[in-house]
């Protein structure tokens, strides 16, 4: 697969993430050494290691020498933290497909302004939505994502919405800042959010979020399926996700 895939390859990306590997049994390199172990021409390798540095993948030191930089300890935190979420809340995901049987999905925030999914299960032989795991979107276009935007202040509500852009997808998507906050005040008095066909026609689903011991918000978790039958069993629904919320609550 890898070879097949060769001709999509970008080489500046390339360069540089050779040149982050080699960090991994090396622990400060210069530019001639990183040039040498490489087989990259001087000029090449400054242009890539000040790009890095820029953004805060390697820090230079004072004898010239190159170490990496906090920025990759914040990315490597941040995939730790998503991977023990997953492990921790897969056995609760299985369960609660099985029961329902309906889809389920795990989302954490990606940035300020998108959130991502990071894992999903389904029950034995059910209709799988389009969700795609790694998929970053805006939070006001699902459930999951409109959980987790009702859990911030108005003041950081009121930044989301300068900062993004709303595109209708169905004629139920929000749109406007005024539909949003609407939809954000339901949320926090129901304390579930609901996705009703907002970006597919027939598909609905029903999201709480997940808080820590300390109140804060770490996930959104929903049941997703066809409106009909979500609609049936919608207190189910939601009493089973506040139930797993809080059982996951005390292992986090």
């Amino acid at each position: 697969m890898a070879q097949n895939n060769e001709k999509y390859i970008l080489q500046s990306v390339d360069n540089a993430l050779r040149i982050l590997n080699l960090f991994g049994t090396k622990p400060s390199l210069s530019l001639q050494q990183i040039s040498d172990l490489l087989g990259l021409n001087r000029s090449t390798v400054f242009r890539t290691v000040a790009t890095l540095a820029h953004h805060g993948y390697l820090v230079k030191r004072d004898n010239g020498q190159y170490i990496l930089g906090l920025r990759l300890l914040v990315l490597g935190n941040s995939a730790f933290f998503r991977s023990n979420l997953v492990r921790v809340f897969r056995p609760h995901m299985y369960n609660l497909a099985a029961v329902l049987q309906e889809s389920v999905q795990l989302v954490v925030w990606a940035d300020d302004y998108h959130v991502i999914l990071i894992d999903k299960t389904f029950p034995y032989a059910t209709m799988q939505a389009d969700t795609y795991l790694g998929l970053a979107k805006y939070p006001h276009t699902s459930s999951t994502g409109l959980a987790l935007l009702a859990q911030k202040t108005d003041a950081e509500l009121d930044d989301y919405i300068e900062h993004v852009t709303f595109t209708e997808i169905t004629g139920h998507t929000i749109t406007t800042p005024d539909a949003l906050r609407q939809a954000v005040e339901e949320i926090r008095r129901d304390k579930y959010a609901v996705n009703d066909q907002m970006s597919e026609i027939g598909l609905m689903s029903i999201a709480v979020p997940v808080l820590d011991q300390a109140g804060q918000p770490v996930a959104a978790i929903s049941v997703s399926g066809p409106r009909e039958r979500i609609l049936e069993k919608k207190m189910s629904i939601v009493f089973r996700l506040r139930a797993t919320a809080n059982d996951v609550k005390d292992l986090l």
